[in-house]
Formats: C-alpha cells, sequence, structure tokens
C-alpha cells in the first residue's frame, strides 16, 4: 500500500512539470509577438516622422514663396525707376553693368529683408515638425538667386526624428537684357533674355528590402476559418492556407515561411502578416486599429482594400488590387518593389505610394490630407480629381485623362512625357516634363499654374487661368489663349496659335523664333509680344497696353491700336488692311519702306533699340518687361 501511494506523488510531480514547461513556452511566444509588435511600431512611427517633415517642407515652402511672390513687383519697380533715373542723369560716366549688379543686390537685399519676417514666425501649434535651429539661414549667392536652406525635422510620438534638408530659391533678374548670338537683326540676334529652363531634381526612393521571418516552432489552430478569437498567433514553415480571418480582437500577429493565401481578412484588430513568399486574399475591410502585411513576393488582392484603419503594405514584388483600395482611414502607406496596380485609389486619408516600377490605376479621387505617389516607371491614371496636396514623380511618362478641381496644390514631374486630356480648376498647379507636355484643355486654374516642358507643348486651348508660367524649350502650339490672367509662356522655337489670343490680363509672351496666329489678337489688358523671327497675325485691335516686338517682319491683316502701345519691327512691315494709332501710341522701323501712314516712324538704330529696349548688336537695354522665373525648391533626404 505505502509504494502504491508513492506511485501516486509521482504523477503529481509529472504535472506540475508540465504546467511549468507550458508556462514557459507560452511566455517565450508572448516575448516573441510583443518584440515583434513594438519593432513594428517603431517602424512606423519613424515612417510617420518623415511624413511630418515633408508636410514641414510643405509648409515653409509656402510661407516663403507666399511672402517672396507678394512684395517681389514692387520692390522690383522702385529699384529699376532709380537705375534708370541714374543712367539717365547728366554726367554719368560709369559702367552701366556694374551700376545693374549693385541694383540687382540692393533688390535681393531688400527681399531678404521682407522674407526674414516670416523666417521668425511662430511654428503652428500641434504640429509634428520644426526647424532645426532657431532661423533659416538667406542669403543672395553668385548665381544671382536669393537661397533659403535649413533642415526641418519630424519627430512623430516615439519614433526616430527625421532629418531633411531644403534649399529654396528665388532667381533675381537682370536690370540689363544682356546680347544673345552674334548681335544681327537677320533671323536670330538680339537681346533676348531667354530663360534657362530650370527642373526640379526628382526624389524617388528604393522600397526596402523586407526580412524574412524565421520559424521555430509552428503555432496553428485547428479550424482554417479563424473568427472572434483574441491575441490570434499563427506561426507556419511553409505555405499557409487560410479562409476567413474575420473579427478577431486584441490582435492578429501571422508568419509564414512560404506563401500566404486567405479568403477575405474582414473586421480585425492590430493585424500585423509577414510572408516570406506570396501573399494572396479576397476582400481585406473594416480592420481596426492598424493593418500591415508585409511580402517577399507579389502582394495580390482579387477584391477590395476598404475601410480600414492605418495601413501598410510593404512587398518585394507586385502590388495588385483587383478592387478598390477605397475609405482607407488614418495613413495608408503601399511600397512596391516591381509595380503597383489597383481598379481606383479613392476617398483615403494620407496616402503614400511608392513603386520601383510601373503605377496603374482606375480612378483617384477624393483624397485627403496628403497624397504623394512616386514611381521609377510609367504613372498611368484614370480621372485625377478632387484630392488634397497631389504630389506625383515619376522616371517614366505620365498619363491621366482627366486632372479636375485637385486642392491646395497638385505637383506632377517626370523625365518623360506628360499626357492629359483635361487640366482644370486645379489649386496651384506645378508640371515639369523632361519630355513633351500634351493636355486639350487648360481651364480655370487658378492660385498658380506653372507648366514646364523639355520637349514640345501642345493645347488645344488655354482659358481663363490666373498666374500662369508656361516654358517649353520645343515649339508651342495652341489653339487659342483666352481669358487668362496674370500669364507668361515662353517658347525657344515656334509659337503658334491657331485661334484667337482674346481678353487676357497681363499675358507676356516670347518666342526665340517665329510667332504665328491665325486668329486675331483682341481685347486684352496689358500684352508683351517679343519675337526673334517673324511675327505674322490676324487683326490686332482693341487691346490695351500693347507691345509687340520682332527683330524681323511683321505681317498682319489690320491693325487698331488703343492708347499706350508700341510695335517695334526690326525687318519688312507688312499690313494689307487698315492702320489706326493714336497719339500715344507708336509704330517703330527700323527699315526704310512705304509708310502707309503718317504716324509710323523710320528710326535709326540707336532710337530704335532705345524706344523699343532692346539691343541688336553688344549693346544693352534696359530690362522694361522683366521675368521671373518660378521658386526651385529641392529636398534631401
Amino acid at each position: 500500500m505505502w509504494n502504491k501511494k508513492n506511485e501516486q506523488g509521482y504523477a503529481l510531480l509529472i504535472v506540475l512539470f508540465l504546467v511549468v514547461f507550458i508556462m514557459i513556452v507560452t511566455v517565450v511566444f508572448m516575448r516573441g509577438s510583443i518584440s515583434n509588435a513594438k519593432q513594428e511600431q517603431k517602424v512606423d512611427q519613424n515612417h510617420l516622422s518623415y511624413t511630418a517633415a515633408e508636410m514641414g517642407v510643405d509648409y515653409y515652402n509656402a510661407l516663403f514663396t507666399n511672402q517672396f511672390l507678394g512684395v517681389r513687383q514692387q520692390i522690383w519697380n522702385d529699384n529699376l525707376i532709380k537705375f534708370k533715373n541714374e543712367i539717365e542723369a547728366k554726367g554719368f560716366t560709369g559702367n552701366i553693368k556694374d551700376l545693374a549688379v549693385t541694383f540687382q543686390g540692393e533688390i535681393a537685399n531688400e527681399i531678404i529683408g521682407e522674407l526674414q519676417r516670416v523666417n521668425t514666425s511662430v511654428v503652428p501649434s500641434d504640429v509634428y515638425y520644426h526647424k532645426e535651429k532657431e532661423n533659416f539661414q538667406i542669403s543672395f549667392s553668385s548665381s544671382k538667386e536669393i537661397q533659403i536652406v535649413g533642415n526641418i525635422v519630424g519627430d512623430y510620438h516615439n519614433g526616430k526624428d527625421a532629418n531633411l534638408y531644403m534649399k529654396l530659391a528665388f532667381p533675381i533678374p537682370s536690370l540689363l537684357l544682356e546680347e544673345e548670338g552674334d548681335g544681327s537683326s537677320n533671323g536670330g540676334g538680339g537681346s533676348f533674355e531667354f530663360p534657362n529652363l530650370r527642373l526640379s531634381d526628382l526624389q524617388i526612393g528604393t522600397v526596402d528590402t523586407v526580412n524574412k521571418v524565421q520559424v521555430s516552432d509552428e503555432k496553428m489552430y485547428a479550424s482554417k476559418k479563424i473568427y472572434g478569437m483574441t491575441n490570434v498567433l499563427v506561426r507556419k514553415k511553409d505555405d499557409l492556407h487560410l479562409s476567413e480571418i474575420e473579427s478577431n480582437i486584441s490582435s492578429v500577429d501571422i508568419w509564414a515561411t512560404g506563401n500566404m493565401q486567405s479568403t477575405k481578412l474582414y473586421g480585425n484588430e492590430n493585424v500585423s502578416i509577414q510572408v516570406n513568399g506570396k501573399f494572396q486574399t479576397g476582400n481585406i475591410q473594416d480592420n481596426k486599429v492598424k493593418l500591415k502585411i508585409i511580402s517577399f513576393d507579389d502582394w495580390t488582392s482579387s477584391s477590395n482594400i476598404y475601410g480600414n484603419k492605418d495601413v501598410t503594405i510593404l512587398t518585394n514584388g507586385k502590388f495588385e488590387s483587383g478592387g478598390q483600395v477605397d475609405s482607407n482611414t488614418g495613413p495608408l502607406f503601399i511600397d512596391a518593389t516591381k509595380s503597383y496596380s489597383s481598379g481606383s485609389l479613392s476617398k483615403n486619408k494620407d496616402v503614400s505610394v511608392l513603386t520601383n516600377g510601373q503605377f496603374s490605376t482606375g480612378l483617384i479621387e477624393l483624397n485627403t490630407g496628403k497624397l504623394t505617389i512616386k514611381s521609377d516607371g510609367k504613372f498611368q491614371s484614370g480621372n485625377l480629381q478632387y484630392n488634397d496636396n497631389v504630389i506625383i514623380e515619376t522616371r517614366g511618362g505620365v498619363q491621366a485623362k482627366l486632372i479636375e478641381g485637385n486642392k491646395q496644390r497638385i505637383s506632377i514631374k517626370t523625365t518623360g512625357d506628360f499626357q492629359s486630356e483635361k487640366l482644370q480648376f486645379n489649386d496651384n498647379v506645378n508640371i515639369e516634363a523632361k519630355g513633351n507636355f500634351q493636355s486639350d484643355l487648360i481651364i480655370g486654374n487658378k492660385g498658380s499654374l506653372v507648366i514646364k516642358a523639355i520637349g514640345d507643348f501642345q493645347s488645344k486651348k488655354i482659358q481663363n487661368n490666373k498666374n500662369g508660367y508656361i516654358q517649353t524649350n520645343g515649339k508651342f502650339q495652341a489653339n487659342g489663349v483666352y481669358g487668362n490672367e496674370n500669364m507668361e509662356i515662353y517658347s525657344k522655337y515656334d509659337f503658334e496659335s491657331n485661334d484667337m489670343i482674346q481678353d487676357n490680363t497681363n499675358l507676356t509672351i516670347w518666342t526665340n523664333d517665329e510667332f504665328q496666329t491665325n486668329g486675331v489678337i483682341y481685347g486684352n489688358k496689358g500684352v508683351t509680344i517679343f519675337s526673334k523671327n517673324d511675327f505674322q497675325s490676324g487683326k490686332i485691335q482693341n487691346n490695351e497696353n500693347l507691345k509687340i516686338v520682332t527683330l524681323n517682319g511683321f505681317k498682319a491683316d489690320s491693325i487698331y491700336l488703343k492708347e499706350n502701345s508700341t510695335i517695334c519691327v526690326g525687318e519688312k512691315f507688312d499690313v494689307s488692311g487698315q492702320i489706326d494709332i493714336p497719339s500715344t501710341s507708336h509704330i517703330y522701323l527700323l527699315q526704310k519702306t512705304n509708310k502707309s501712314n503718317s504716324r509710323i516712324e523710320v528710326l535709326g538704330k540707336a532710337d530704335w533699340e532705345s524706344k523699343c529696349g532692346v539691343s541688336l548688336s553688344g549693346g544693352t537695354g534696359v530690362n522694361e518687361n522683366t521675368h521671373w522665373e518660378p521658386p526651385v525648391i529641392a529636398v534631401k533626404y
């Protein structure tokens, strides 16, 4: 009997040993999961610190640019008057070029003084960024531009500080028109200060390499459906096949060293999935708190990614969603090494997409906060409309059907061609293309409109835009330019408008080649046109403060000038119809011609240069009609 009781004691010891062993294993698993969760949280916070720093760059760029745009013209006008008075004063024997450089420096210093007013302004409250030092450094460089440099720090909660270097440059024009070419007036001489086309550097990063997970002990559930559980933990050494992953609370933590496949991922809390192979699922919807999915190979959802909170997707393969990426709240980060493809990208908050391949989607609509898309390949989308704060950079071309109603700003930069059917009703548009630019309609954009293209520029209609700057190193072609306010157009080769140039306010057109419009130049208020080659137009009528300068021939159907207008012609003057010149307006010809109107004046070279504000042979003229190149911003990570 004693031996029997003794054996029962051994059974108790075995049970106690098993309990202790299970507790140790559980603690190891929990410790690993907690450590992994903390690591993921740290990575996410670091990512958000960079986003905060980028928001700081946007803020200070807008702060300084708005101040610069608000003060530059008045400061320029005041110093231009002083400069002209000094060189026109009797007994002036100094060097006019040195004097121009002095006044250019005075203009820069006065503008810097105004910029310093906002340099010391208080940082907005409730933001996660700040200046590294108390103020930015502001100086006038030897390259004749005001430079603002400094570091902006993003410090989102407990994340690592993200430090971005920002350099903002405001070019300051010369007060003189410097000579270009050989000085002849036969097809290309003259003092036309055609601006250098400066494009910003692209800031497209590389998708991070996924760290593969290691699974030593598997942890699986009996059912392939994981539903309504608490603190789900799955570890699989090979491929993982599940059905629904639904309505689980607290956390869902899944690792697989092979591929993973499920039918849907719905209504869970704190989802974290990492696979060393491909990830494939159906609908991903209404997951709460945080959703993070990482795959070493392709990432595929056959349906929608909808209504999730705080989403991070990282894949070293392709990202592909057969449905919509829609209505996700909180940050949405998608990084894909090979390519990005989805049915649409709409109604999300704070979107960031990075791919080292091609980006392709349908509708991009109603995304709020910030929408950033960067791709090494081509960008292709349907309508791009009604988003907040859009930034698109691509080393391929850009093709979008309609770009409409985007708010705050829309910036698109590409090393390829840009193509869109319509570009309309956006705020603060900036488009840079190293290839050609083509958009059928450019209508109703406000705030500012900046378009730069190394190749040709083509549009059917440019209408009712505000504060526009268009520059091409190729040909400019449009069917009409109507109703714009404060518009500058620069074309290195031919400028051609197949229809009217009408009802614009403060319009400047410069071309280093021929100017031609098949319609009329009518009803504009303040229009300046410079052509290094021939000028050709239909009727010129009812324009206020008109100035046309051509170094070669001039041809028009008729001319009806209003007060305070000037036409300067370097070679042949040919008007088939009536010429009407009021007393305060002038037509100056450089060559003798058969004058059909006594109000037409034939001048010698020096007088013609003085009256028209241009230089034909090695001299300099006063830059009466200056242009301001757009600010240039560079950011280093």
